[in-house]
């Protein structure tokens, strides 16, 4: 329940096997910088293909988490500023507020990565926002508050596409550069210029290679029903945002 003493705390209660209440553990409210992100194409993968399926995201999410934990460790200041939650599709990030732009970097670096894979892109989409949540990562891996419910609403009701939409708690500090507003004018992560900051050779990757691929994964979906529409909708975004980068904004 919610201290009366501290409005920004979580109390916990644990049954010692008599009187719950004899252990008490106090998690703090702090304003963080919160990604959630929703790893696309998941349940139509289980759905359709079974116990494969289901070994296909088990071994996908694991290939996430280890990308995660290996950038973090080459980024000290991130590394120990970050906390990570994997579960089932969905990645849960939270930063704090002072590393704005590198965690930035860190979801871009996670957006390319999956879309670059060798077996074929994955799409990602999501939302980044600032503000409090409650976090027992070492016990529990839980996460609640307002910018954890902000972060995962964003995504389920407004990003619509593959992107990671900017909320605007944060969108005034980012450098509009590393901003990209499609047709819908929505403020999103404009993840392929992040990279491009950071990396040699983004466009010639993902022109000659990736999106190859995404045109393939796309032609595969088209004119097969609604629910195919709909994932041949969403790579056709890529697509589009990708061949708009190339053209106007990459190197």
């Amino acid at each position: 329940m919610i201290s009366p003493n501290n409005p920004k705390s979580i109390e916990r209660f644990f049954d010692s096997g008599s009187d719950i209440g004899d252990k008490q553990e106090t998690i703090l409210s702090e304003t963080m910088l919160v990604a959630f992100i929703d790893v696309l194409g998941i349940k139509g993968k289980i759905r359709n293909e079974g116990k494969a399926g289901e070994q296909y995201v088990l071994t996908l999410m694991k290939e996430t988490s280890d990308f995660i934990e290996t950038y973090l460790a080459g980024k000290e200041a991130l590394s120990k500023s970050t906390k990570v939650i994997v579960v089932s599709d969905c990645i849960i990030l939270a930063c704090k507020v002072g590393l704005l732009i590198e965690f930035i970097h860190l979801i871009s670096s996670i957006q390319y990565n999956a879309l670059c894979r060798k077996e074929g892109p994955v799409l990602l989409r999501g939302a980044v926002v600032r503000d409090s949540v409650c976090i027992d990562i070492d016990k529990h891996r839980q996460i609640i508050g307002k910018g954890y419910l902000d972060a995962f609403e964003l995504e389920k009701d407004i990003a619509e596409h593959p992107r990671i939409i900017i909320g605007e708690t944060v969108l005034k500090d980012i450098n509009a550069k590393y901003i990209f507003r499609g047709q819908d004018t929505i403020p999103s992560i404009d993840f392929l210029t992040v990279m491009d900051s950071g990396m040699l050779n983004v466009k010639g990757q993902i022109e000659n290679q990736t999106l190859v691929k995404l045109r393939e994964e796309h032609f595969k979906f088209c004119g097969r029903g609604d629910k195919c529409l709909r994932v041949s909708k969403k790579y056709g975004w890529m697509i589009k945002y990708i061949e708009e980068w190339c053209s106007y904004g990459g190197a």
